[in-house]
C-alpha cells in the first residue's frame, strides 16, 4: 500500500487516477483551497501534514483559459509546477510532473529526409505553437531544475466517451491513447521508485480524425486552417519506445 498525493485531482485526469489508486492505497486529493499550487508555503504545509510517498502534479490550465488568460496559465503551468517541485525536495518526497506532448512544436524534425520522426524524451522541445505549450515546456524545466529526482511524464491522451466536437483535423497527427488506457501505464511508472527524468507514455500515431471516428463514426473531417481560435500543432506524434522498454524489462507486458 502506498500513500499519494493528487494535485489537481479536480480534473479529469486527476479523478481518473484518483478512482484507479482507491482501494490498496491511501489517496490524498486536497481541493484547491487547501493545497494551492501558487502558494508555495501552503503546499509544504499539507503535504508535510499528510506525508504522502508520492505525489503526482496534474494541475494545469489547458486552452482555451491558457490562450485568453496568459498570467494565470504562467502561474499554474510554469511557476506552479516549480512549487511543487519545490515542496517535494524539500521534504524529500517522489515527485511524477505530468506534462504533455504541446510542449514540441509540431513540425517536422528531418527537413529533407521525407519521413517524420516521432519524439523521442531526448528531442529539443524547441518553440510550442501556443500558449499551454510554451508555460508546460518551461514548467518541466524549473521542475528538473528544483527536484532532480523527479519523474515528468509527457502523457499523450483523450478523455473517454463520445468525441465532443462535430469535426477533427485529417492534417494534425497525434500518439493519443484513451484516459481509460493511459492512467494504469501513469500509475504504474510512478510506482517505480527509481525512475527519474523525462518519460513518454503514448500510444500508436494518428490523425485526430482517426482517433475521433473510434468512438464518434459520424464526426465530420476538417483541416487546420479552418479552426482560428488559438494555435494548433499539427504533428506532436511522441516516441514511447523508451517505456515499452521499460515494461518489458520489469515484466509488466
Amino acid at each position: 500500500m502506498a500513500r499519494f498525493l493528487i494535485i489537481g485531482g479536480n480534473g479529469r485526469l486527476g479523478q481518473a487516477i484518483i478512482h484507479h489508486l482507491h482501494g490498496p492505497n491511501t489517496v490524498y486529493s486536497p481541493p484547491r483551497v487547501l493545497c494551492n499550487v501558487t502558494l508555495l508555503e501552503q503546499l509544504e504545509v499539507y503535504a508535510k501534514h499528510c506525508t504522502p510517498e508520492i505525489v503526482i502534479n496534474c494541475a494545469g490550465i489547458k486552452p482555451p483559459l491558457s490562450e485568453t488568460d496568459p498570467i494565470l496559465s504562467a502561474r499554474v503551468n510554469t511557476f506552479g509546477a516549480g512549487n511543487v517541485a519545490h515542496a517535494c525536495n524539500k521534504l524529500e518526497i517522489r515527485l511524477v510532473h505530468i506534462s504533455t506532448d504541446a510542449v514540441f512544436s509540431g513540425g517536422w524534425e528531418t527537413p529533407g529526409i521525407g519521413r517524420y520522426i516521432p519524439y523521442s524524451e531526448n528531442t529539443l522541445t524547441g518553440t510550442p505553437v501556443n500558449q499551454y505549450g510554451t508555460t508546460k515546456a518551461i514548467g518541466e524545466t524549473r521542475v528538473r531544475s528544483i527536484c532532480p529526482s523527479a519523474l515528468v511524464i509527457r502523457a499523450g491522451f483523450r478523455h473517454d466517451g463520445p468525441w465532443p466536437y462535430p469535426s477533427a483535423f485529417t492534417d494534425a497527427y497525434r500518439s493519443h491513447m484513451w484516459l481509460g488506457q493511459i492512467v494504469p501505464e501513469i500509475v504504474a511508472a510512478a510506482k517505480m521508485m527509481d525512475l527519474s527524468g523525462i518519460l513518454h507514455i503514448g500510444g500508436e500515431k494518428k490523425s485526430v480524425y482517426e482517433m475521433a471516428r473510434e468512438v464518434s463514426p459520424e464526426v465530420k473531417p476538417c483541416l487546420l486552417e479552418d479552426f482560428k481560435d488559438f494555435p494548433v500543432p499539427r504533428d506532436v506524434s511522441m516516441d514511447s519506445s523508451k517505456w515499452a522498454r521499460i515494461k518489458r524489462e520489469r515484466g509488466l507486458v
